[in-house]
């Protein structure tokens, strides 16, 4: 297309920032009389505000404190201040990741470039296309692929020419790229922009299953420094009511309620019923 894709990802990260000053915005007036009489503080008056997206109440006080609000009253804050906070606080708190897609497509990679020198977000070049077409070639059991490979292999001589050319050309843009890019923009934006590690939990610690004998069934991605109790929560908030102690299923042994989980924990909760 002819639109720069630099000026189209600020315009949508300043939609974003305008959306959360408009929530924010929302009864502004009595937040501040509230906060500033006394009646609650501005750290859990924010929280209230912005929780559906996720947003923490840790999270709301540190960029409180980076930005120079933390012992300013509510009512002194300028739009420029309340703007510059819900931008960092974004940034942060929703860390993006770009997948510039169609990145074999010229003039991909020269875009690709500049969007790596001008913004300060991950650019990973993916070509999603290839992807989806490596991928319903595996599950016909073509060929043999796992997200993230950078070859295949055939599994069948017997493939129709334009079929094999097709393969070929899929062949030479993995190596080309070193992969598709939807698995790397992928784990980028899990354990990288997000800082996230992957638990699983289980019932069974000498199976790694469930109760039904369901292998690792479930795999939940947890910030850093998670607690048991975190990955309770994750799981259901009852759990995380209930909440007795955890046990790591690859050592057998209980783990202290300020253990920080891991990526790869194999972990049991123990609660009550």
């Amino acid at each position: 297309g002819t639109r720069d894709p630099i000026e189209d990802v600020k315009f949508l990260e300043k939609e974003l920032d305008e959306w959360i000053v408009g929530l924010l915005s929302k009864d502004w007036e009595k937040t501040i009389r509230v906060v500033e009489q006394g009646s609650t503080d501005i750290v859990m008056s924010l929280y209230e505000k912005l929780s559906g997206l996720g947003f923490t109440k840790q999270l709301i006080e540190k960029t409180l404190v980076e930005q120079g609000l933390w012992r300013k009253r509510p009512s002194t804050w300028t739009k420029d201040e309340i703007r510059t906070f819900v931008t960092r606080l974004r940034k942060i708190g929703k860390p993006s990741v770009i997948a510039a897609n169609k990145a074999d497509i010229p003039p991909a990679i020269e875009n690709i470039e500049r969007m790596r020198k001008t913004l300060s977000i991950p650019v990973i070049p993916t070509i999603a296309e290839a992807e989806l077409a490596l991928r319903k070639a595996s599950k016909k059991g073509i060929i043999k692929y796992l997200p993230g490979d950078t070859t295949f292999e055939m599994l069948s001589d017997k493939i129709p020419q334009n079929l094999k050319e097709a393969l070929e050309r899929l062949s030479f843009l993995l190596k080309k790229f070193q992969g598709t890019g939807v698995q790397q923009a992928l784990e980028t934006a899990v354990f990288h922009s997000y800082d996230g590690i992957v638990v699983y939990p289980v019932e069974d610690t000498n199976n790694y299953s469930d109760k039904n004998g369901n292998v690792l069934p479930d795999a939940f991605i947890l910030k850093k420094g998670s607690k048991p109790i975190d990955l309770a929560r994750k799981i259901h908030t009852d759990l995380a009511k209930g909440y007795l102690y955890a046990i790591d299923a690859k050592t057998k042994q209980r783990l202290s309620s300020d253990y920080e989980l891991r990526n790869g924990d194999v972990i049991k909760i123990v609660a009550t019923a």
